[in-house]
């Protein structure tokens, strides 16, 4: 956006290695003789007409435990690489500990096609779905190779384990975002609401709801008609983890609008529209 800013060092950090390229030793990163690769700024820092865009932001409020803040940044072009990178300072351990990590936080990316990746989860140098959270570091990284799904990314940063006060953390996303949008941050009076369900708009015979799930949740999903009647009960109070497939419903049901609710740990949390159309 051009605002000038006193960086954090969590965000000299973070832009650093949302610079970095591997090295191709024979090892994919990340790794012992390498870490994030070899430092290349023009990846991070660019000019205004470049395709590769850095977009940041420098959280000073932080996270407690349980806390979440979540964001979301626009790719409009697919050719770039795609890193998203979650740096926090964190306190310094007792003498000995193991492991000597004090705070946690969690980074984890929903793609627009729904694929949910965590930090550090990573296979042949890159991001990949499912895997378990990182409970050792203080950099997470989500990297995606080119070419990436354009659409909205849905950026999660959750205190895993605050034992005292808040941490602050700092992003830093690096790719082909649209320049004038960069990370979308939470309104002043609240998080933005959060989407949990992604639903195939309109269909004809059947289709498919998605979860997007952080965790795994005890989940409840039912459907109700325009009237509020309850049709049926797709999930019942099951134990469902985030990369599970998608629920089908509808083949039964009329031509019509209905709605999807969901509920995790008996609270609900979304509701979003189903339509099914005639042929």
């Amino acid at each position: 956006t051009g605002t000038p800013l006193e960086p954090s060092a969590a965000l000299v950090k973070a832009v650093l290695i949302a610079s970095t390229v591997d090295m191709e030793n024979g090892n994919p990163v990340p790794n012992r003789s390498e870490g994030w690769g070899r430092v290349v700024l023009d990846n991070s820092l660019y000019f205004a007409g470049e395709t590769r865009v850095l977009a940041v932001s420098d959280n000073e409020q932080g996270l407690s435990t349980g806390d979440s803040v979540i964001n979301t940044v626009t790719i409009v072009n697919s050719s770039e690489p795609l890193k998203f990178v979650l740096t926090w300072s964190d306190t310094a351990a007792m003498a000995l500990a193991d492991p000597a990590l004090v705070n946690d936080l969690d980074l984890t990316v929903i793609s627009p096609d729904a694929s949910l990746y965590r930090g550090n989860a990573f296979s042949d140098g890159f991001s990949t779905t499912g895997g378990s959270p990182d409970r050792l570091n203080n950099v997470e990284v989500v990297w995606l190779p080119a070419p990436v799904s354009t659409g909205t990314y849905r950026i999660s940063v959750r205190g895993h384990h605050v034992p005292s006060g808040r941490v602050p953390f700092a992003l830093a996303i690096s790719g082909g975002i649209i320049e004038t949008n960069g990370i979308t941050e939470p309104p002043e009076n609240g998080e933005p609401k959060i989407k949990y369900l992604k639903i195939g708009n309109p269909f004809t015979e059947e289709t498919e709801i998605q979860l997007l799930l952080q965790d795994t949740s005890n989940v409840k999903l039912t459907i109700y008609d325009a009237l509020g009647r309850e049709i049926k009960t797709l999930l019942n109070n099951q134990t469902i983890k985030p990369d599970s497939d998608p629920v089908k419903w509808g083949k039964e049901a009329k031509p019509g609008i209905y709605f999807a609710i969901l509920e995790i740990d008996g609270e609900k949390v979304d509701k979003e529209k189903i339509i099914k159309i005639t042929r």
